[in-house]
C-alpha cells in the first residue's frame, strides 16, 4: 500500500495539507497560483513546483457535502457538491484577494501527514471555487464540484441559415437535431421544404428505420427518393424525402448517435458521448470504470431525442438518461466525472461503525413503500391527434401514436396488507423495450417496496475514507441495529476541521 493509503486507514494519525488555488489577477491579467497549508511545507527542488513554499494560513482545508440525490429524497436529479475551505487572514494578508476574480477557478485540496514528501500527498479535492468571504479573521473561499459545466445547452451548434444543408433564414440560430440511441416517431427539422431535406441528427447515425408522412410508412430505397419514398444521409443525419413539399406531417423511428462508428444504445455510452462531446468534459475527467460497471449493471437500449427548438441543458438530459435505469451521476473528491446505480445494500461493508465512532444518531422519517411501480418506456416523440393522421392509418398506429408513453407495471399486494396507504411509484423512462422495463420496474419494487430505515450520523472519524454509494454496517443499541445492519451511502459530510463526518445512510 502507499503512504497515503496507510494514512487514509490509520485513524491517529497526523494529517497535514497543502491547498493550492488558480484565482484570476486583474493586476496581472492572468490567472496567478497561490499555495497554502496547515503548517508551512516547502517542496523539493526536484519536485514539481519546485523548491515552493505553502504558506502556512489553512485553518480549514476542506469542508465538503456530497449527496447522490437532492437531501431528503431518493432518487431524482443529482446535485452539485459543495463545500469551503478557510484561510486565516488576522493580520490582512490576504486582503488583496479580494480584486481577484475567483469564480470558476480551479481549487485543489492535498492530503498527507507529518513526514510526507510532496509527491506522497493524496488529492482529496479537484474542483472549482464560486466565491470568497472575508472576515477580519478569516477569509473563507467557497467552492463547488465541477458539475456547472453541465449547466449550459445540450447543443451549441446552430443553423448558419445560408441554404442547403444549413437551412434557409427562417433556421438562422436554431439549435442542431441531436438523437441518442433508438427514438420513435420524432419530428426531424425541416432544411430544405422543397427539396424535401429533413435533418435528426448533428452528426452520422445507425439508421432511420422508418419514415412516416401523416401517419402513412414510406418505403425506404437508396438513390434518389420518388412519391412514398425516403433516402437516409447516415453520414450527416439527414433524409430526403420524395414527393416533395409535403403538406402532411414528417416523423421518423431513428437509430442515432453513431461516433467514430460505433451506434450508441446504453445509458452510459450515451451519457459519456455527450459529456465529452457537448458537456466541455475530456476523457480523462471521467471514471471509466463507473461506465463500464454501469453498461455491466444495465446494457438495455434507451433514447433521447432534442429537436431544434430545445434549450435543454446536458444537466437536464443526463437526468432523464440515468434516471431511466435508477442511476446516479456527478464528480467524485478528484474531480472524476462518475455514474452509477441505486441498489440495495450488500456486500463487504467499507467500515462497520458502533458507539465508539457514534457521536450522534438521528432516524429520518421515510416515505411508504410503493406497493406497485408503474414505469412508463418507450416514450413516443410525437403525440398526434386524429386529424393529424391520413384516414389510411391503421388503428394500431393510431393508437401508439395517440399516448406518449407506453406503461408496465410491478406490485405486492403484501405491502398493502402492511400499509394501507402504500401508493403507487410512477417513473417515466426512455427505455426501448417493454422486456427491460418489465424488468427495471420489478427492480424499483424491490427498492421502494420494502420498509426502509434513513440515518444521519454524526462519527468520529477521519474524513476521506469512504465514498458514496459505499456500503457501510451500523451496530447500535437503538432502532433495530443491536445485531447490526447494511446501509448505503447516499450522503456525505467531511469536515477536516473537527476530523469528524457526517452520513446519511440508506437501507
Amino acid at each position: 500500500m502507499s503512504a497515503f493509503t496507510d494514512l487514509l486507514a490509520d485513524p491517529y494519525a497526523a494529517r497535514r495539507y497543502l491547498v493550492i488555488l488558480e484565482p484570476y489577477d486583474p493586476g496581472a491579467s492572468a490567472v496567478v497560483t497561490l499555495y497554502h497549508s496547515d503548517h508551512g511545507f516547502v517542496t523539493k527542488p526536484t519536485d514539481s513546483p519546485a523548491s515552493q513554499y505553502f504558506e502556512p494560513r489553512v485553518v480549514s482545508a476542506l469542508n465538503f457535502e456530497r449527496h447522490l440525490f437532492q437531501r431528503g429524497l431518493i432518487g431524482g436529479r443529482s446535485i452539485p457538491n459543495f463545500g469551503e475551505i478557510a484561510l486565516a487572514n488576522a493580520d490582512g494578508g490576504l486582503d488583496g484577494f479580494l480584486t481577484f476574480g475567483w469564480d470558476d477557478r480551479r481549487v485543489r485540496v492535498f492530503l498527507g501527514g507529518d513526514d510526507f514528501a510532496y509527491g506522497d500527498f493524496g488529492l482529496v479535492f479537484d474542483g472549482t471555487a464560486e466565491q470568497i468571504e472575508v472576515t477580519d479573521e478569516v477569509l473563507t473561499v467557497r467552492l463547488r464540484d465541477w458539475q456547472h459545466k453541465l449547466a449550459k445547452p445540450v447543443q451549441g451548434t446552430l443553423y448558419a441559415g445560408t441554404g442547403g444543408n444549413e437551412g434557409g433564414s427562417d433556421l438562422t440560430g436554431v439549435r442542431k437535431p441531436l438523437a441518442f440511441g433508438r427514438v420513435l416517431n420524432i419530428r426531424p427539422v425541416m432544411v430544405d421544404p422543397g427539396a424535401g431535406r429533413y435533418q435528426v441528427h448533428d452528426g452520422a447515425i445507425s439508421d432511420v428505420d422508418a419514415l412516416y408522412v401523416g401517419g402513412i410508412a414510406y418505403t425506404r430505397i437508396v438513390g434518389t427518393p420518388t412519391a412514398n419514398q425516403y433516402a437516409v444521409d447516415v453520414a450527416t443525419g439527414f433524409v430526403t424525402v420524395g414527393g416533395a413539399p409535403l403538406t402532411e406531417q414528417v416523423t421518423c423511428d431513428v437509430k442515432g448517435a453513431k461516433p467514430s462508428g460505433t451506434y450508441l444504445t446504453t445509458v452510459a455510452d450515451i451519457v459519456e458521448e455527450i459529456v465529452t462531446s457537448q458537456g466541455n468534459l475530456s476523457a480523462g475527467d471521467l471514471d471509466s470504470a463507473s461506465f463500464m460497471a454501469l453498461n455491466t449493471a444495465n446494457s438495455n437500449t434507451v433514447g433521447a431525442y432534442i429537436d431544434g427548438a430545445s434549450n435543454r441543458t446536458v444537466l437536464a438530459v443526463l437526468d432523464e438518461l440515468i434516471a431511466s435505469i435508477g442511476g446516479y451521476y456527478g464528480f467524485d473528491r478528484s474531480g472524476k466525472f462518475e455514474v452509477g446505480r441505486l441498489v440495495t445494500p450488500g456486500g463487504t461493508p467499507a467500515a462497520t461503525f458502533s458507539e465508539v465512532e457514534i457521536l450522534e444518531i438521528v432516524r429520518q422519517a421515510t416515505a411508504l413503500p410503493a406497493h406497485r411501480v408503474r414505469l412508463g418506456y418507450q416514450p413516443n416523440g410525437t403525440v398526434q391527434a386524429a386529424f393529424q393522421l391520413n384516414a389510411a392509418v391503421t388503428a394500431a398506429r393510431r393508437a401508439f401514436t395517440a399516448r406518449d408513453v407506453r406503461y408496465v407495471t410491478a406490485e405486492d399486494g403484501s405491502v398493502l396488507a402492511k400499509h394501507p396507504l402504500a401508493g403507487d411509484l410512477e417513473i417515466n423512462t426512455l427505455l426501448d423495450g417493454d422486456t427491460a422495463a418489465t424488468t427495471e420496474a420489478a427492480r424499483l419494487l424491490n427498492l421502494y417496496g420494502a420498509d426502509r430505515d434513513l440515518f444521519r450520523v454524526r462519527l468520529k472519524t477521519q474524513p476521506f475514507a469512504l465514498e458514496l454509494a459505499d456500503p457501510v454496517r451500523l451496530v447500535y443499541p437503538r432502532f433495530g441495529l443491536q445485531a447490526g445492519k447494511l446501509f448505503r451511502i447516499i450522503g456525505l459530510v467531511e469536515d477536516t476541521a473537527l476530523n469528524q463526518v457526517e452520513l446519511t445512510l440508506w437501507g
